[in-house]
């Protein structure tokens, strides 16, 4: 819109904000009736609203909202508009407190500019918000009229679930990204099998050596390819890169011996997980230096320096694998916890004084500079502070 749009948390103000809302784009609806977009990832956008919100007294809604704008706009794509079409979004915006009537007539005002628009762009899934306001010289305000109306009746709504909630979902793009050329005849099974195959490694509990997974569980994964994804994207990584880093997200803790495990095989995650991988990658056809980009990144994740984080695919995946440190307080919360369940073969002394001094090298280097690569300042800031939290806590059991 025209207003303002948001590519970064730093100009939003809690106190004025009334909900995020999800969408094309991502919208922030605001106490007075102001409606900007904004280009911030879902996962931001989920730590935002926890954390400014809990400044505020109250957890503030990240919500997934009926879209007038673009029912009203379906007429317009570029594909058939059946009668059918018509009944359906003629009932959804009548939930939303538009009589046919008024349908017709904001129709009939959106009919020439949008077909123009559209002769241009040809889209035949989505037309809304921005494209409404690039169209009418008055589509901002249409649009902030619309929204508010549609809004403001249709009341409050539950908070859309957050990033992670539905990892076979969320990950889809990532198993359609490792199952190599769609042209290929068999790529839906070969996707399919290795979705399979993922999805059953990374499931929670207790594995059949005897090692538990509680926090390195499909969750992770969507996650963590969710802020790689983003932070290569604020790069400008090219789409091999992305192809990459699919693969790395996917299989960097595809083996995952915990102290408990049974295993007669020293651990070696990190690499027994790269080999793993690398049969996989050879299956697919991917050629020699893509996949040894790729089975050094996971090899090189056993450590994660980030001083030698040199290339975009290493430096989205440390992104990714440390995003989890720069939620909100309550995944980061969760975190803890389930990184306690997986070690607590370790003993509760042991565990405590091993997390503190892994979390007494994540504060210095949280303190000397810029953590993240490509992520929002935000996360940098819930960092510092849900480690120095957690840190405070395991300095009291440890004393």
């Amino acid at each position: 819109m025209k207003t303002r749009h948001h590519t970064s948390t730093e100009a939003l103000r809690a106190d004025s904000v009334r909900e995020v809302v999800d969408g094309f784009p991502p919208l922030v609806w605001h106490h007075d009736g102001r409606i900007e977009t904004c280009a911030l990832p879902a996962f931001t956008r989920d730590a935002w609203c926890e954390s400014a919100g809990g400044r505020q007294g109250g957890r503030l809604r990240h919500t997934d909202r009926a879209d007038a704008v673009a029912l009203l706009c379906e007429p317009f794509l570029d594909t058939e508009f059946t009668p059918e079409d018509a009944a359906r979004t003629e009932e959804q915006l009548g939930r939303l407190g538009f009589a046919p009537a008024e349908v017709a007539e904001h129709r009939k005002r959106l009919s020439g500019p949008m077909l123009a628009y559209n002769a241009i762009h040809w889209e035949w899934a989505h037309l809304g918000v921005s494209d409404v306001c690039a169209a009418l010289r008055d589509g901002d305000a249409f649009c902030q009229s619309v929204l508010n109306r549609a809004w403001t009746h249709q009341g409050a709504v539950p908070p859309r679930p957050v990033v992670g909630s539905d990892p076979a979902h969320e990950l889809s793009e990532a198993f359609a990204a490792i199952a190599g050329d769609v042209a290929v005849a068999g790529w839906g099974a070969r996707r399919d099998a290795l979705r399979d195959e993922v999805l059953r490694a990374y499931a929670e509990g207790v594995g059949e050596d005897g090692g538990v997974r509680a926090f390195h569980t499909a969750r992770h994964l969507a996650e963590a390819w969710a802020i790689g994804r983003a932070s290569l994207a604020r790069q400008r990584g090219d789409g091999e890169t992305q192809r990459q880093l699919a693969w790395v997200v996917l299989y960097h803790d595809v083996v995952y011996r915990t102290p408990g495990s049974r295993s007669v095989h020293p651990r070696d995650n990190e690499g027994e997980s790269a080999r793993w991988c690398d049969r996989r990658m050879h299956e697919a056809g991917e050629p020699a230096g893509f996949r040894d980009a790729v089975v050094h990144a996971i090899r090189w994740s056993a450590r994660h320096e980030r001083s030698s984080a040199t290339t975009p695919l290493l430096r989205a995946f440390f992104d990714a694998d440390m995003g989890i440190l720069g939620l909100g307080p309550s995944r980061y919360d969760g975190y803890v916890a389930a990184v306690s369940v997986e070690y607590a073969a370790l003993g509760t002394e042991a565990f405590n004084r091993g997390r503190l001094a892994f979390l007494d090298t994540l504060a210095a280097q949280l303190d000397a500079g810029p953590y993240y690569f490509g992520l929002d300042p935000l996360h940098d800031r819930l960092a510092r502070e849900n480690v120095a939290r957690e840190r405070a806590a395991r300095r009291a059991t440890v004393a």
